[in-house]
């Protein structure tokens, strides 16, 4: 709820969201964020139905479409930013962290996860299996994205950046002027640490 509040306060600060969003109540809690997201955590009292595997299922679907989509996202900046660097020169040395087998990784990464989005949701197209509410959890994703991406763009009228002019080098400095420490390697019982933070 935090997570998920915070992120829409801060998309609409930055005008990537209704601007409503922002309206803060007199402790400085964002309540229309806060609305928002409660508003569609309603959605879990629709497993109290009889058909609770089926709503279950339905958003299992959305959910994991929608973190295919998102990794695609990551895996399209990443390149963008890769071929951004190389058509301004700046070589991969200068970067804080780098990592390896790159760009293949990235493209590798890429395809899989599109091929995984496109045949993700392929038990519909079997025999006796398709239902309208399973192609519509398993594909609405995809066409929603590119409506607000393209929705985006015609109603702020913003183009995509060229290579050329991708902000790298600022971010560069400013990481080379403010260097993290780095952390020996933990030895012996101090390496399980990892796993609880």
């Amino acid at each position: 709820m935090l997570v998920a509040t915070r992120t829409l306060y801060g998309l609409a600060q930055d005008g990537h969201a209704p601007r409503v969003l922002t309206r803060l109540n007199r402790f400085g809690i964002p309540w229309m964020s806060v609305a928002a997201v409660g508003s569609v955590m309603l959605l879990g009292y629709m497993t109290l139905s009889s058909a609770a595997s089926v709503v279950f299922e339905w958003l299992q679907d959305l959910v994991s479409v929608g973190s295919m989509v998102h990794w695609i996202n990551m895996e399209l900046v990443y390149l963008r930013f890769y071929y951004g660097c190389k058509k301004q020169n700046i070589s991969r040395d200068r970067l804080p962290w780098k990592g390896p087998f790159q760009p293949y990784a990235a493209w590798i990464a890429l395809v899989s996860f599109s091929i995984l989005l496109l045949t993700g949701g392929f038990y519909v197209f079997t025999k006796d299996n398709w239902t309208p509410q399973s192609f519509v959890s398993s594909y609405f994703n995809i066409p929603l994205i590119f409506m607000l991406y393209f929705g985006y763009k015609f109603w702020r009228k913003t183009k995509l950046v060229s290579l050329q002019d991708i902000p790298i080098l600022g971010f560069i400095q400013i990481a080379e002027e403010n260097p993290e420490t780095i952390e020996p390697p933990a030895k012996g019982w101090r390496r399980l640490n990892i796993l609880w933070g």
